[in-house]
């Protein structure tokens, strides 16, 4: 399993084009003869595009339906993805940084498929990525981790050993509550301000100018270095003491008292503890935070 994986969003943090985003809501404003509000942006900039579609339509009379306006919004961004994406400043350096120290790196991003691939092809980005994924392979918005976990899943990386680097405060907040790393690329304060990146995300920068890869590397390694002795802030390995087990010889004696003097030659009786039988590969035990409750029953007196 590699040490180290990072995934991507692509619109605002690889590729810039934001500001095409932008230039469509104002088209398909004016098609609709309607005026947005910062919270309609503030809304879309959340939603997959079928969600747009529908809002668009349901909200302002956009289209014949949802679908109709899903089509204006293919049309106009396929253009753009095709023939003019670029990727921003810095990324092309960091990318094959990365690439050249065999760190794997996936894109996981809200817009389509086909857009992903046009604009990170155009942009340069593509031969450097194991996968690209779109919210639409897994029928969950950015709201839920599940796009992340599917682009991991391509990376063969653990959650605790997984970088998202993310320009939406949003998808940040949704990597650091699923146990992700997290790097906040400020792109503009619709996506999230400079500010609540930095408070939000395990690191942030305004650009990829600011950040070079092998900075990145020493950083990363010098933080599991600090979480391996200090205890990791956000995925909590949680070890729970072993049966005790009796050998010729011996009695019933508890995993503390089967120490290398005992003789013992099983490895796992000279060690006190071992991971918990609920914690998954990740070492992450979804049941740590549980409040020891009092038993339902009392004890047999007479035992």
């Amino acid at each position: 399993m590699p040490d180290l994986g990072v995934i991507f969003d692509c619109d605002g943090t690889l590729i810039d084009s934001m500001a095409a985003w932008r230039e469509l809501e104002a088209s398909l404003a004016r098609q609709a003869g309607a005026e947005l509000t910062k919270a309609d942006t503030d809304a879309l900039t959340t939603m997959t595009i079928p969600e747009c579609g529908a809002y668009l339509h349901e909200k302002f009379g956009l289209g014949t339906s949802g679908v109709d306006v899903e089509g204006m919004i293919d049309a106009f961004m396929l253009d753009f993805y095709a023939n003019r994406a670029v990727a921003r400043p810095g990324v092309m350096p960091f990318v094959e940084g990365l690439a050249a120290a065999g760190v794997p790196m996936a894109v996981a991003s809200s817009t389509p498929k086909a857009l992903l691939e046009a604009g990170l092809a155009h942009a340069g980005i593509a031969p450097y990525l194991r996968a690209i994924v779109s919210v639409d392979d897994v029928g969950k918005s950015k709201r839920e981790p599940a796009v992340y976990n599917r682009a991991r899943e391509a990376l063969g990386t653990a959650r605790a050993q997984t970088w998202g680097f993310e320009d939406a405060l949003y998808a940040i907040r949704t990597l650091n509550a699923a146990g992700y790393r997290t790097f906040g690329i400020y792109d503009c304060d619709m996506s999230g301000t400079w500010v609540d990146l930095q408070a939000e995300a395990d690191r942030a920068a305004r650009s990829f100018t600011d950040v070079s890869a092998a900075e990145f590397l020493e950083w990363n390694a010098d933080r599991a270095s600090a979480c391996h002795a200090q205890g990791e802030p956000h995925v909590r390995v949680v070890y729970k003491p072993v049966a005790p087990r009796a050998s010729a010889g011996e009695g019933a004696q508890g995993c503390r008292g089967a120490g290398a003097s005992s003789g013992v030659s099983d490895p796992a009786l000279r060690n006190p503890y071992l991971r918990a039988e609920n914690e998954d590969d990740d070492g992450y035990d979804p049941y740590s935070d549980r409040r020891e409750e009092p038993p339902l029953f009392e004890e047999n007196p007479w035992d």
